[in-house]
């Protein structure tokens, strides 16, 4: 299967007055939010590693044998507010080919991620109605 050819940056991008610790909170909220769907398949989204700064979550199939996307949720405070970016680093393509009859190439988990960053947008919003959330939901740099 075809993988990206580089990170995909800012899928999400946020100021807020929450602490690192709450932005992280809702990024486990979202990750248990979003599931996928019976159409599309269903996913799990989990939290592989932390650090100060940053998390790493990965996206697989159900059975979990197989990873199909991996993201960064990037916090940093500057003057007193948390800035949050949320990166696509690896994701999983179906290739176009007469078989799959697709016209561009399709991302896998695309639908999962799209669950997980309107949940975590809510999420921020919900806590702190003086966000500010963009959300760009396409893969494309």
């Amino acid at each position: 299967m075809p993988q990206l050819s580089e990170p995909v940056r800012s899928r999400l991008r946020a100021t807020t007055s929450l602490t690192t610790a709450q932005v992280k909170q809702r990024g486990l909220a979202a990750a248990k939010a979003a599931k996928g769907d019976l159409w599309n398949g269903r996913q799990r989204v989990t939290r592989v590693t932390t650090a100060p700064k940053s998390d790493v979550y990965e996206i697989r199939d159900l059975v979990g044998s197989r990873r199909l996307m991996s993201f960064r949720l990037v916090t940093e405070v500057k003057d007193g507010r948390t800035q949050v970016r949320l990166d696509v680093e690896e994701a999983v393509l179906v290739a176009p080919s007469r078989l799959t009859r697709l016209k561009e190439p399709k991302v896998l988990a695309l639908h999962t991620l799209k669950q997980f960053l309107a949940a975590l947008a809510d999420g921020l919003r919900s806590e702190d109605p003086d966000a500010n959330v963009k959300v760009r939901e396409d893969l494309k740099p």
